[in-house]
């Protein structure tokens, strides 16, 4: 079975070293840079490309979930549900993933900024995986993403600004 594809495999590379010998040779050169730049590029956003890759299989049921999370597991602590709907005033909420690095990094600001906050605008942190049913009532396409809810639950605007405690600190005064 894998006869077949090996021979198709080796048959492509041999005709682009075929082509490459065509070459003349600043074309090879030319070529040998946009190869590095690649490689550099992949290199540098390797998490990112690997997350792309799993969330794709995961959604595609061929790979399970994984679990990387610095956070305390269900058994070290209460889980509640979170309650986005009636409420009373608006809420700013970050729907985030314990395996996104993204996530990772932005969550000791959130959780600064959810010390600070004196404002009239509730703070709430929901987890993906304790409530995938929020995640797909909100459409949620990506981690973290930060939206500005009604007291009904309605969304009424994403947050697409900095992700530091400071900024939401501005956000939800100005609201």
């Amino acid at each position: 079975m894998f006869g077949k594809y090996l021979k198709a495999i080796q048959n492509f590379f041999s005709k682009i070293v075929k082509n490459i010998s065509k070459l003349a040779l600043l074309e090879k050169i030319l070529l040998l840079v946009a190869l590095i730049i690649v490689i550099i590029v992949i290199y540098k956003f390797r998490e990112d490309i690997k997350n792309f890759f799993d969330n794709i299989l995961i959604r595609v049921g061929i790979k399970q979930q994984e679990f990387y999370t610095n956070e305390p597991q269900q058994d070290d602590f209460k889980v509640e549900q979170v309650q986005v709907k009636a409420q009373t005033g608006k809420q700013l909420v970050l729907f985030y993933a314990p395996w996104c690095p993204h996530c990772k990094d932005m969550l000791p600001d959130w959780d600064r900024f959810t010390e600070a906050n004196r404002s009239n605008v509730a703070v709430k942190k929901v987890n993906s995986e304790l409530e995938p049913e929020l995640i797909k009532e909100y459409d949620i396409q990506g981690f973290p993403t930060i939206l500005l809810l009604d007291g009904s639950g309605k969304t009424i605007a994403k947050y697409e600004g900095e992700r530091d405690s400071k900024s939401l600190s501005d956000f939800v005064n100005r609201q």
